[in-house]
């Protein structure tokens, strides 16, 4: 009987524990979410990181935390959270993007361009995916594609950025 006690008793324990830890990695998390949205980046990193402890197979903390080291400008770790999420959430497109618009600021245009072809199979209309290929391949000089590639992100959706990343594969 006290056998049986004390497994129903380490059981409650137990799911009161991975309770509080999930609880204890939102409140992280949240935290970091309005540190991040006052301009706090470095103190941002470091309630997500705490939350990643608490929780370190959620990839929604390790995309948060991808940009919040991209607001701080350290691409390194950015690009290794962006990662870990990708990892965690194959259909992450937000954290394949960033990671592949830091793959071509360091120079790396092929592996930034397959980042964006792996969001475009998933979804055709993403305007970040289409201007980070095209973006890629005007820098691998494939600009008749890359300019192709504007025009179909254009006719789903004229945002901005398409327009400003026509402009400048144009006027390279």
């Amino acid at each position: 009987m006290r056998a049986r006690v004390f497994s129903i008793v380490a059981v409650v324990m137990l799911a009161a524990g991975c309770a509080s830890r999930e609880q204890a990695a939102t409140a992280a998390m949240i935290r970091g979410d309005e540190y991040l949205r006052d301009g706090r980046a470095a103190a941002a990193i470091i309630e997500y990181r705490n939350a990643a402890k608490k929780q370190p197979k959620w990839p929604e903390i390790y995309r948060k935390l991808g940009d919040a080291y991209a607001a701080q400008g350290s691409g390194e770790e950015a690009y290794r959270a962006y990662c870990t999420a990708i990892d965690l959430d194959q259909a992450d497109t937000h954290s394949r993007v960033e990671a592949g618009r830091l793959l071509l600021s360091a120079g790396r245009y092929s592996e930034a361009l397959v980042r964006a072809e792996q969001v475009l199979e998933r979804s055709e209309r993403d305007t970040g995916a289409a201007v980070l290929a095209s973006r890629a391949l005007a820098k691998m000089n494939r600009t008749d594609e890359a300019l192709a590639q504007l025009d179909a992100a254009i006719a789903n959706d004229p945002a901005p950025q398409v327009y400003a990343a026509l402009g400048e594969i144009r006027r390279a």
